[in-house]
């Protein structure tokens, strides 16, 4: 596994962990208190942000695999 493949691995990890504390959060209390309502909201942003990441680091990834497919075949 490269470099990339791992902070991937791991951001996706990051990303679950958030979902299930999210999901675990929301299950527990049918009503949320302002700090746990704000808990949620920065949880929620950093998973976001999280995914927003991995998307990039993919698509990074198939960019450069397509430019070295393609100077392969040149």
């Amino acid at each position: 596994m490269n470099r990339e493949d791992l902070r991937v691995e791991l951001l996706r990890e990051k990303h679950q962990q958030l979902d299930d504390e999210i999901d675990s959060l929301n299950e527990r209390h049918s009503y949320l208190s302002q700090q746990e309502r704000q808990r949620v909201k920065k949880m929620k942003f950093e998973r976001l942000r999280i995914r927003d990441m991995i998307s990039s680091l993919e698509s990074e990834k198939r960019d450069l695999e397509i430019d070295l497919d393609l100077e392969s075949h040149s």
